[in-house]
C-alpha cells in the first residue's frame, strides 16, 4: 500500500512538472518562434568602420516587430545594445529571466549568447527597436539557431 502511494505521487510530480513546462512555454519562456507567426524583419540602417578600432565596424539595424512576430532562436558576432523604440518586447537573452520591455528601456546581449526569446507582446500593435552591433572585422552581424 505504501509503495502504490510513494508510486502515485512520483507519477503526479512527474506529470505535474511536465505540465509546468508546457504552461512556461506557453507563456513565453523558451518557446520556438515557429512558422505559424509572423517575423519580425531587420533593416541595417548604417554601417561604418571604427577608426581607433583597426577593423571593428559599428552596425545599426531597425527591427520592426509585426504585431504577434517573433524572430528566431540567434546570436550576434559582437557585442548588441538594443533600445525600444515602440510598443513592447519580450526578451530572453542567455539563460537570464524573460525581461518585457517598453519605450525607453535598452538591453545587452553579449558576443556569442543566445537569444532565445524575442518577441512583440502585443497581437494588436507593432513593435520596434534599434539595435547597435560593435563587430570585429569577421564578425558575422547575426547567426540564427542554438548553437
Amino acid at each position: 500500500m505504501k509503495r502504490s502511494i510513494i508510486v502515485a505521487a512520483a507519477a503526479l510530480s512527474t506529470a505535474g512538472a511536465f505540465a509546468a513546462e508546457r504552461i512556461g512555454q506557453k507563456e513565453g519562456i523558451d518557446k520556438e518562434c515557429d512558422s505559424s507567426r509572423p517575423r519580425a524583419v531587420a533593416e541595417v540602417l548604417r554601417e561604418d568602420a571604427l577608426p581607433r578600432w583597426p577593423g571593428g565596424r559599428v552596425v545599426m539595424v531597425r527591427v520592426v516587430f509585426p504585431p504577434g512576430s517573433c524572430a528566431m532562436a540567434h546570436s550576434h558576432g559582437g557585442s548588441v545594445w538594443g533600445y525600444v523604440v515602440s510598443g513592447t518586447i519580450r526578451s530572453q537573452i542567455g539563460g537570464e529571466p524573460v525581461q518585457t520591455l517598453a519605450p525607453g528601456q535598452s538591453f545587452f546581449e553579449p558576443p556569442g549568447v543566445v537569444h532565445s526569446l524575442a518577441e512583440n507582446a502585443s497581437d494588436t500593435a507593432p513593435a520596434e527597436i534599434l539595435a547597435f552591433h560593435a563587430l570585429g572585422q569577421d564578425e558575422k552581424v547575426t547567426v540564427f539557431g542554438r548553437h
